[in-house]
């Protein structure tokens, strides 16, 4: 919508004056319902369906509406020639120029009263219509032309009833009698005496239809009458037929415009005709906001490079875009045309030109989109002719050119191959996983097992060296289970270099619990036997005189632990473990033939007392866990001993492949 102000406020005066001129010439004998008709058309038709056509973005039929506008202006010229023709006329018989060119209407009213009382005195009918406002064209033409002053004894002979004009009216416009014998509608009141005249019907229908002043002498009677705003005033004496002739014209003829006082003539303005103003005022207003809305000009914009994939869909353009596509892969192949320059994020300006209304739409910024072809997918300039701009939809009759650098349109070949993943190409690095969790590589496996990769045909044949993929480090995160799983993605130098994975890659690794080496502590071994028909063992063997170390390792179970906390945590373990800890020679395990060697063998009972021994405060810091926050094993350097016989006794070393009771046991 334009803005208010006093130039607008001008421009819109003067439309509005202009559109009431052309419309005061259009009137017709007929109240001007032709005249208010056009211009209702005007309004719901013309003005009302372009409103509802630009709201509602409706272009095609905005282009068809801008097309016929043309068109419906010379068919309104032609359906009204006449018109316009009589209208143009009237201006020089317009009361002002009348009197400059010194034509005497006050004269001939003068005359027009002698010949109506010399005619009653003689009972001789007549009947004188008197022009004002509206014109009597269409009576004109059906009459005999004339063009003559207005004349007493003109009158008085042409209604002389031997004459031959005097069936009929004759008709007068300012000083001039311009026809006669002209035929005038009859009233069709219902209220008329049907002893009612030809004559006073005439006149009466004729006051009904136009403003005009009609005359009427009776043949019978002799009586005068004057018809005018669709009534009638009977029997007027010929003294007062002047004065009452000058009343129903609403002036003196000769001095109008100084018996008219301004509050008059604002009176007269706002009560005359005020439909015809308010047509006049509505299409001043919608004209002059369609020419408003229509004024070209012309902006600037930045506009940024975003280059889609090939068989991305092609939307509408978007404000400061600059989205071009190439062109679609044809199908069963696996080769396709991708964009290098212009580069993403490169930005260019161009200059817009269009309406102001467009301008309006364009506040928040212009897009373009442009989708290439195999025809046209060539390295060249790119003009700006070739895209398809607008804001949220595409805006038609746009021209735009580029300010400054121009666009360099670049392609290459891409294409797609299948390849498999391996895992010496994946580093895992630790992220935010749980403190007492650790990832073990070994497990690590991909889902899928391969994985489509696109990229420039040339790097794929590699050159020196032969492609291969190549991954960005994987931080292992938080999980709740005993396995993590994330995305993969192609390493910076690949992906700069273009290659791209078709569809995600994930990877699977363990999670294991993680130990720490909490505290030492030294066991005596025992020598059993689950054999029961072998002697006691220490009645064969020495026992052992040399404890062996435990190694206890426990999964963090405080955050950020005080030493007091390490210790009492330290010192619970060390006496559970050292109360529930078993450590023994099975002597009946196979030894090799003749070997004293035996496999050191240790046994944890696990319960919930090493909590409990925890003291209550160091308790409620632990998160109570389902599986052991601890493991206990031997040392390195003390898993075997050597067994000693006692002296006169022979070791019955069992055989490798004997079977032995304690096999199968749950140990650590």
């Amino acid at each position: 919508m334009p803005e208010f102000s006093l130039q607008n406020g001008l421009q819109v005066l003067i439309l509005v004056g202009g559109i009431y001129l052309v419309l005061s010439l259009l009137r017709t004998t007929r109240g001007s319902s032709l005249v208010r008709g056009l211009g209702i058309a005007l309004l719901i038709f013309g003005v009302g369906m372009y409103s509802l056509v630009r709201t509602l973005h409706l272009d095609e039929l905005e282009q068809v509406l801008d097309a016929i506008f043309g068109v419906v202006i010379i068919m309104l010229v032609v359906l009204f020639q006449p018109e316009l023709r009589r209208g143009i006329l009237r201006l020089g018989e317009h009361g002002l120029l009348s009197k400059i060119l010194g034509k005497d209407a006050q004269e001939a009213l003068g005359e027009i009263t002698a010949a109506v009382a010399a005619m009653a005195r003689k009972k001789q009918g007549a009947l004188i219509a008197i022009e004002r406002q509206t014109p009597l064209d269409q009576y004109i033409e059906k009459g005999v032309h004339l063009d003559s002053a207005v004349d007493a004894l003109l009158l008085d002979s042409i209604f002389h009833n031997k004459g031959a004009l005097h069936d009929g009216a004759v008709i007068i416009r300012g000083d001039r009698i311009v026809a006669a014998a002209a035929i005038l509608p009859l009233s069709e009141n219902s209220g008329l005496a049907k002893t009612t005249g030809t004559r006073h019907r005439a006149a009466l229908g004729l006051a009904e239809e136009t403003d005009a002043v009609t005359v009427v002498v009776s043949e019978e009677s002799g009586w005068i009458s004057v018809a005018n705003d669709g009534s009638m005033l009977s029997r007027i004496s010929s003294n007062a037929l002047e004065d009452v002739l000058k009343e129903r014209l609403g002036k003196d003829p000769e001095n109008s415009v100084q018996k008219l006082s301004p509050r008059k003539v604002i009176e007269r303005f706002f009560k005359e005709h005020w439909g015809q103003k308010l047509i006049a005022l509505a299409l001043g207003l919608a004209l002059f906001i369609a020419a408003h809305e229509k004024v070209t000009e012309t902006l600037e914009f930045q506009v940024q490079v975003q280059n889609a994939n090939p068989g991305d869909p092609v939307g509408v353009p978007m404000a400061e875009l600059l989205s071009i596509h190439p062109p679609r892969p044809e199908p069963g192949k696996t080769t396709e045309l991708h964009i290098l320059e212009p580069t993403p994020r490169a930005s260019y300006t161009i200059a817009v030109s269009g309406s102001r209304a467009q301008m309006q739409e364009l506040s928040g910024g212009i897009g373009g989109v442009l989708e290439l072809t195999t025809a046209n997918a060539t390295d060249r300039t790119l003009s700006p002719d070739e895209f398809r701009w607008g804001a949220g939809r595409p805006l038609e009759r746009l021209r735009v050119r580029w300010v400054g650098e121009e666009p360099q349109l670049r392609l290459q070949t891409f294409e797609r191959r299948v390849e498999t993943p391996k895992v010496d190409q994946v580093h895992l690095v630790r992220g935010n996983l749980a403190s007492y969790l650790d990832f073990d590589p070994k497990t690590l496996r991909f889902r899928p097992n391969q994985i489509e990769v696109r990229g420039p045909s040339d790097l794929f044949e590699g050159g020196s060296e032969p492609f291969a993929l190549s991954f960005a480090d994987v931080e292992v995160g938080a999980s709740n289970g005993g396995t993590w799983s994330g995305p993969l993605t192609l390493s910076k130098s690949l992906l700069d270099a273009g290659f791209e994975l078709m569809k995600p890659l994930y990877l699977e690794v363990d999670l294991n619990p993680r130990f720490e080496r909490l505290a030492e502590i030294r066991k005596d071994v025992v020598l059993v036997s689950f054999n029961p028909t072998l002697p006691d063992p220490l009645e064969r063997f020495e026992r052992p005189d040399q404890p062996v170390r435990i190694v206890i390792s426990v999964i963090p179970l405080l955050d950020q632990p005080s030493e007091e906390d390490r210790t009492s945590l330290s010192i619970a373990l060390r006496e559970y473990i050292q109360a529930h800890t078993y450590v023994f020679v099975d002597v009946d395990r196979p030894r090799p033939a003749g070997s004293t060697k035996a496999q050191v063998e240790l046994r944890v009972l696990k319960d919930d007392g090493w909590l409990q021994a925890l003291p209550p405060a160091l308790q409620e810091r632990i998160q109570q866990r389902d599986d052991f926050p601890f493991q206990v094993e031997l040392h390195p350097d003390d898993t075997t001993l050597w067994l000693s016989a006692l002296p006169g006794k022979e070791d019955p070393a069992p055989a490798e492949n004997s079977t032995n009771p304690s096999d199968g046991l749950d140990q650590d």
